[in-house]
């Protein structure tokens, strides 16, 4: 989840308006437990499939996760400084993609002082 949301938040914070600095650690959070809720459900169509009083076996604990996720997506959605509205100009998002870009390079050339620059500048914008 990591990579995408790092590939993803200029686009959402131009096309939104909007940056969630802390939708990195919800999104750590939230993928497993929803990943949890999808196997359970996919074991519940399958358990009705068979026996339908063998559904709730796993139905249940679908719906204790989701009611869970929801809790969690409420506190994130509270904590102060969760998100800003804001609206970056084309040429800063340009910008971003090319210091990833740098970043990237000179990860793969070993080329440290570079990497460094470039994280401190794509930090900067």
């Amino acid at each position: 989840p990591l990579c995408a949301e790092i590939m993803i938040v200029p686009l959402v914070a131009w096309y939104f308006n909007l940056f969630s600095p802390i939708s990195i650690v919800a999104n750590l959070l939230t993928t497993y437990i929803t990943g949890g809720i999808v196997i359970l459900g996919f074991l519940g169509f399958l358990a009705a499939q068979v026996a339908s009083f063998l559904a709730p076996i796993f139905l249940y604990p679908a719906g204790a996760l989701i009611e869970m996720l929801l809790g969690l997506v409420e506190l994130l959605k509270n904590v102060p400084g969760a998100y800003h509205w804001t609206g970056p100009g084309l040429i800063i998002i340009l910008l971003y993609y090319a210091g990833l870009g740098v970043l990237l390079w000179s990860i793969a050339a070993n080329r440290q002082r570079l990497a460094g620059a470039a994280l401190a500048g794509m930090a900067l914008i």
